[in-house]
């Protein structure tokens, strides 16, 4: 289980027994940059979430205050998932005084010294899966139960030990051989061992390559170019590109390549989409540097921050309508 899914079956669990929770994820892609704007708008969050009103927020250090007063005397629970700036917890929960008896605080991050400056009561170190914990992901996904379909269990335990025990790569192939007859298993099996053991992307690029045209062209503008967007938006500047993500978007998510946020924002993993950079690259490379969509998200975040007009990105030209 990774760190986030960990975190919110805990959240979910135990929730009920404070009097107020905040879940904001992804708080890397959220608080691009870590300027004031976004931090802002997180602090807004927690206090929404927990005081379940519409808080105004002028400053982040307006909102220090306002989390210092309002909650210091309220158990809260907040999980703040996928920490990558020492700020972000400075703002959003670094003072122990802010809040009431009894509060927890969760912080999922992969680089535990930003912790350093904090007095913290427990780490749990998320491992990769191993032995039964994994084949049970992988078959929750794969057969829909906690265990193989008879005649596949040896399929499925080469499978498994390919993937490294890495949550994701388990749900997604998973997903990817569910209902699939054995000879498509056989042959993501030979596809699979082509790749060295430490060769993570590639093995997920042949995910990628077994999506339909339209699923991957969506796939790859959602990675690169529209990850942490509203859903909405993404949908329509997806419809204005001559795609149909109704149909698509649905698909991508069972196969565990895309989520939507309970703030509607559409997600994908780190790893995803580090893949879909290096197929956006190998493209390129295969037609003299001529056909990449765009090299820099930042390039594409600037154009569509222009609300309400929609962009699309064909080759190397940017069109607006």
């Amino acid at each position: 289980m990774g760190k986030t899914t960990l975190a919110e079956v805990i959240y979910k669990e135990i929730q009920n027994s404070f009097q107020g929770g905040s879940f904001i994820e992804n708080i890397k892609d959220v608080s691009k940059n870590n300027d004031s704007t976004n931090l802002r708008k997180l602090q807004e969050m927690i206090l929404n979430d927990i005081l379940k009103d519409k808080i105004r927020v002028q400053s982040v250090t307006h909102g220090q205050q306002l989390l210092g007063t309002v909650l210091r005397h309220m158990k809260v629970i907040i999980v703040l998932d996928d920490v990558n700036h020492l700020d972000q917890i400075t703002y959003l929960a670094g003072n122990r005084e802010w809040f009431g008896p009894g509060t927890r605080i969760m912080i999922t991050t992969t680089n535990i010294n930003l912790l350093d400056p904090y007095i913290i009561n427990e780490i749990y170190i998320c491992e990769e899966l191993k032995g039964d914990e994994a084949l049970r992901l992988f078959c929750q996904s794969a057969f829909k139960q906690g265990y193989p379909t008879q005649g596949y269990g040896k399929l499925s335990d080469d499978i498994v030990r390919l993937t490294g025990g890495l949550p994701l790569a388990l749900k997604v192939y998973g997903s990817l051989l569910c209902a699939k007859k054995e000879n498509y298993w056989i042959d993501m099996l030979k596809k699979l061992r082509e790749y060295p053991e430490e060769e993570v992307l590639g093995r997920l690029e042949i995910v990628y390559s077994r999506l339909d045209r339209d699923q991957r062209k969506i796939f790859i503008y959602i990675a690169c170019f529209l990850k942490g967007r509203n859903k909405n938006l993404v949908l329509d500047i997806l419809k204005t590109l001559g795609l149909y993500p109704e149909c698509a978007i649905p698909d991508l998510i069972n196969k565990f390549l895309i989520t939507i946020n309970h703030d509607d924002s559409v997600w994908v993993h780190d790893l995803l989409q580090q893949m879909c950079w290096e197929v956006l690259r190998k493209e390129s490379e295969r037609n003299d540097g001529k056909h990449i969509a765009i090299k820099y998200r930042k390039d594409f975040e600037d154009i569509i921050s222009s609300e309400p007009q929609v962009c699309a990105v064909t080759s190397h030209k940017i069109h607006k309508w």
